[in-house]
């Protein structure tokens, strides 16, 4: 299969296989779409596509913004995109309880994260204040570093830690099928 389907945290995230022509890879996608899962009345999930390093022309754009259109099974929530450089993001204020805020390049934060925040994690994040939200690795290759952890939630690859109460210098991430908490000795 060159598409695969994973669900985490109400989001689906179609990853598509880098050395499959584009073309062979919509027509799973649609053949996916076919399935009894997004016929339900009502259904309507939101979408990821990752398509890892592919980079995309304008006519497979549309040709996959066609396909999703002819469907209209799912809502479109983005797409992979390769960059030259990534940059470090800089986030200086405190994330209140009720805030989203989407993570797409590897992203330091200053200031606390208040339960009731989330942050959606595509990309690496550090922490330098408490963090007592909800922290979401929306891939399985998502780092999350910080130093202390107040009865936070952190969900990887739809694995959870509920109620994380750490103060010392931690790594997150997931490694077989599991998320480790590696903390720092020093």
């Amino acid at each position: 299969m060159n598409v695969t389907m994973r669900s985490a945290n109400d989001v689906l995230t179609f990853k598509f296989n880098e050395e499959t022509q584009f073309s062979e890879l919509l027509g799973e996608l649609n053949g996916l779409l076919e399935q009894p899962l997004f016929n339900q009345d009502g259904y309507y999930p939101r979408a990821f596509f990752d398509i890892g390093k592919r980079i995309l022309n304008e006519d497979e754009i549309v040709s996959l913004m066609k396909l999703l259109k002819q469907h209209k099974k799912i809502i479109f929530d983005g797409v992979t995109c390769t960059k030259e450089k990534e940059n470090m993001q800089l986030i200086k204020r405190v994330i209140r309880n009720g805030e989203t805020i989407r993570v797409d390049v590897p992203t330091l934060f200053l200031d606390d994260i208040n339960p009731g925040a989330f942050i959606h994690c595509y990309s690496d994040v550090y922490f330098m204040g408490r963090v007592s939200g909800c922290i979401i690795g929306m891939n399985s290759s998502v780092k999350i570093c910080g130093r202390e952890f107040e009865r936070c939630k952190i969900s990887i690859n739809q694995k959870t830690l509920q109620d994380v109460t750490i103060s010392a210098m931690v790594t997150v991430y997931y490694e077989d099928n599991d998320i480790v908490l590696l903390k720092e000795e020093k």
